[in-house]
């Protein structure tokens, strides 16, 4: 035998939707685990929420009237001979976080955290948040506050504290990202691009042409020497794999340590040189 919604939240079947909200918010709070650790109120508060999620849907809702759980769900209705010929076509399958559903039907607000009273020691046919003691004047203005939006705060490190990890106090201010939409401290060596990290290597003309080693730092204080033979021209790229920050998802991995030429040209040239370059130099 299919579930019955209306038993789930202990209402008949023609009770009205506030009727509905009334009871999902009674069953809700009774079962909820933060408040009832009986065993099987974890379930129970499961079922309340797929009861809710019908009940409070009026296609579902008439669906369920007339079909059962069985026929909302895609099966045939157990009720009468040879089943139904032309039964529903809609599939229901209760998908939904009861938390989550939960929590917005209190507007993201904790009902356990708002004073109220019980009448007659029971609470299951009451509103929990009509009846305040008046010796607390601003319950009921907590009760209709909403929930204040996430304050976001931007923690400047630096790029040596992401790439080994630290501890960092906070103090909640208001700040503006830089141009670049970073919140970085600004690094003597380095430059930032998301987990990779830009070491500028200047080199002169001559380097650039006949080849040199770069000895290049890390993060940790290590230099790695680096020898290139190819031609380097201003602004290639070379990488150094694994010496950069953390993955945002896969700290465990680290970006690379990208090694960016900057070629520094003579200001000028003496004749004798400038003829021997225009004989050996391509055009």
């Amino acid at each position: 035998m299919g579930k019955d919604y209306y038993r789930t939240l202990g209402l008949s079947r023609g009770a009205s939707s506030d009727d509905v909200r009334r009871a999902y918010r009674r069953q809700a709070l009774r079962f909820h685990p933060d408040k009832n650790k009986e065993p099987g109120a974890e379930e129970r508060f499961k079922e309340v929420a797929e009861a809710y999620d019908v009940l409070s849907d009026p296609k579902k809702r008439e669906i369920f009237d007339k079909y059962g759980e069985e026929g909302l769900k895609g099966g045939t209705p157990s009720s009468g001979p040879g089943g139904v010929p032309n039964g529903p076509t809609f599939t229901y399958t209760f998908r939904g976080d009861p938390h989550a559903m939960f929590a917005e039907f209190f507007d993201g607000r904790n009902p356990f955290d708002t004073f109220f009273v019980q009448r007659n020691g029971d609470d299951e046919d009451e509103e929990p948040f009509t009846t305040f003691h008046v010796g607390f004047p601003r319950a009921r203005e907590a009760a209709a506050r909403r929930q204040d939006p996430p304050v976001l705060y931007d923690l400047k490190v630096s790029l040596e504290e992401i790439y080994s990890g630290c501890t960092k106090k906070m103090k909640i201010s208001h700040k503006r990202l830089n141009p670049d939409g970073k919140t970085d401290k600004p690094h003597g060596v380095f430059r930032r691009e998301g987990s990779d990290i830009v070491y500028p290597a200047k080199i002169s003309l001559r380097e650039a042409l006949c080849g040199c080693t770069v000895h290049t730092p890390t993060l940790d204080g290590r230099t790695i020497p680096m020898v290139f033979q190819d031609i380097l021209k201003p602004g290639v790229k070379r990488r150094i794999p694994g010496e950069g920050l953390p993955l945002p998802r896969a700290p465990e991995q680290r970006g690379d340590l990208v090694i960016e030429f900057e070629v520094r040209f003579p200001d000028r040239i003496p004749a004798p040189a400038r003829s021997l370059l225009e004989q050996i130099l391509p055009l």
